[in-house]
């Protein structure tokens, strides 16, 4: 079964709806279009079922729908078939190594660990960075095996190959004075500018969001600034680092952990329709140490086949 998300179309959307809407949530008449409806609704199933919630359907969130539906509606099952197959280990693998970073006045982390191959990157990166008066804060970029599993969580997060980062969450849309300031690009999508020195680029006028809690509610406010900053997610785009996106409940009142301004994961070392989650993770560990302590399904999500069915 392929994986399911907005703009899909077919049967096993339609069952997806006639599941979701026997479970209770409001995806209107089923009609085997996956709209904006149906994402809000797998969304909430998700975050509901303790997974990360962000609106897509793969092997995991099928799996935990399939157990959820098995008795008030069997018909609407998804069957999705998990492989079994050992991957191939790879000739020779890529250690991972502790890379250096900025607090800049944040509560993030002085370093962090990452794969040898993406750490060149993030090097040559942060060397751009400082040379323009600025830094690289970090929340951090390796993830245990043996943690996750959260809402806030993706289970086959870049982050457990050691080739996503984090920015410190502290260091950006707390206020206009942080490292960094974010601009609404559109689309639930982020635009990161990383604060300079006086002198190294001209000043500009940006429309900063910042984030607060009020009464459990996240608002946001656009207040207009001028300083010295450069386009920080241009600057990583160059060195093969791409952002993503928000998660819709976040734009919706939802937790800050869904804002994801902060995350920034190397695409460059990952080939569409070809690399796969389990193969990268098997760049870094055997298979037997992944089957011990990665709390996820491994032979549900290792074949995950990235710009296909992992994002």
């Amino acid at each position: 079964m392929p994986i399911l998300k907005l703009g899909s179309k077919g049967t096993d959307v339609k069952k997806l709806q006639e599941g979701l809407k026997s479970l209770g949530y409001a995806v209107g008449t089923p009609d085997g279009s996956f709209g904006p409806k149906t994402e809000t609704a797998v969304e909430a199933f998700q975050e509901k079922s303790g997974l990360y919630g962000d609106g897509i359907v793969g092997p995991v969130t099928a799996l935990r729908f399939d157990d959820a539906v098995a008795t008030v509606s069997p018909a609407s099952r998804l069957l999705w078939k998990t492989a079994t197959a050992s991957l191939a280990a790879p000739s020779s693998r890529l250690s991972i190594v502790q890379v250096p970073a900025d607090k800049l006045g944040h509560r993030g982390y002085d370093s962090m660990r990452m794969r040898s191959d993406v750490a060149e990157r993030y090097n040559a990166l942060r060397a751009e960075a400082n040379a323009l008066g600025g830094g690289i804060t970090t929340a951090g970029c390796l993830r245990p095996l043996a943690s996750g599993g959260s809402p806030s969580q993706s289970m086959t997060s870049l982050h457990y190959c050691g080739i996503a980062w984090d920015l410190s969450l502290d260091s950006g849309m707390q206020s206009v004075n942080n490292a960094f300031i974010v601009t609404d690009a559109g689309d639930r999508r982020w635009r990161v500018w990383m604060r300079c020195a006086a002198g190294k680029v001209a000043p500009v006028t940006l429309a900063a969001v910042t984030c607060a809690t009020v009464d459990g509610v996240t608002r946001l406010k656009t207040a207009s600034m001028t300083g010295h900053y450069v386009d920080f997610t241009a600057l990583a785009e160059r060195h093969g680092f791409k952002p993503i996106r928000g998660r819709k409940s976040f734009f919706s009142g939802g937790s800050y952990s869904g804002a994801e301004w902060w995350h920034f994961q190397c695409e460059a070392v990952l080939t569409p329709g070809v690399s796969t989650f389990g193969g990268e993770l098997l760049k870094i560990y055997d298979e037997a140490h992944v089957r011990a302590n990665y709390l996820g399904n491994w032979d549900a999500v290792k074949g995950n086949v990235w710009q296909e069915n992992w994002f």
